[in-house]
């Protein structure tokens, strides 16, 4: 049976071997508690996620923030868009999500990302344009929930299953309403959706968490969107 180690979010299964697929393992069971981990009778006491070597992510992915302004053109929205930290293993992850407020802090209409290096949170950037994403509102209340455990399941990969062959995901939003937050999985190929069981998925990770109008849009069919390549 593989180690584990103790992360700030609790108990990290290791995978036997660290290879580009490794970070699946290490933080799907993150959010268990420490309990047991610290009993005298453990055979094989978990360790600290600081006391061991990288567990590197298959890929890099960018913490992003972005302030709501009115009717904004997409130079404004791009000037309103934050970089917070890029990750690139299974403790910086943590690090940057343990030192960052979630979505229950942001402001109306504010929104966090978290998106494949070298991509930006915008429909029009070169890799997006011809993607789109899976939305669903959640309860306030359910909504730190929800974006700790699908931020676990992007990081880890455990939406590559899901996708149709060529596809990709690019990233998770969420962002802040009145009485809700919407959720956002980005993908490189709108024309691939109907061959993805990305929201099968979401709905097996969030068992018992009610996930409110479920719909798909491509960002080409936004009233907004201003390719660049039109």
């Amino acid at each position: 049976m593989p180690p584990s180690v103790v992360s700030q979010q609790g108990t990290v299964q290791l995978p036997s071997s660290t290879d580009s697929g490794a970070a699946t393992a290490a933080v799907v069971d993150v959010a268990q508690t420490q309990t047991s981990a610290d009993k005298d009778d453990n055979p094989d006491p978990p360790r600290k996620l600081s006391q061991m070597a990288l567990i590197p992510l298959k890929h890099d992915w960018v913490f992003w923030h972005d302030k709501y302004v009115a009717n904004a053109t997409p130079a404004e929205y791009t000037e309103n868009l934050r970089e917070i930290s890029d990750v690139n293993s299974v403790q910086s992850f943590w690090s940057v999500y343990n030192n960052i407020k979630g979505p229950e802090s942001l402001s109306l209409r504010y929104s966090l990302h978290v998106i494949r290096k070298g991509i930006k949170p915008l429909w029009e950037d070169p890799l997006n344009e011809r993607g789109g994403a899976w939305n669903f509102r959640t309860s306030k209340a359910d909504a730190p929930v929800v974006w700790r455990e699908l931020l676990m399941a992007l990081i880890g990969e455990q939406f590559a299953e899901t996708i149709a062959e060529g596809d990709e995901i690019f990233g998770l939003s969420v962002s802040a309403r009145w009485n809700s937050d919407i959720f956002q999985i980005w993908n490189k190929d709108s024309t691939l959706k109907d061959q993805s069981t990305v929201m099968v998925k979401v709905k097996d990770i969030l068992k018992g968490i009610e996930l409110q109008s479920p719909f798909y849009k491509a960002h080409k069919d936004h009233d907004h969107f201003n390719s660049t390549t039109k």
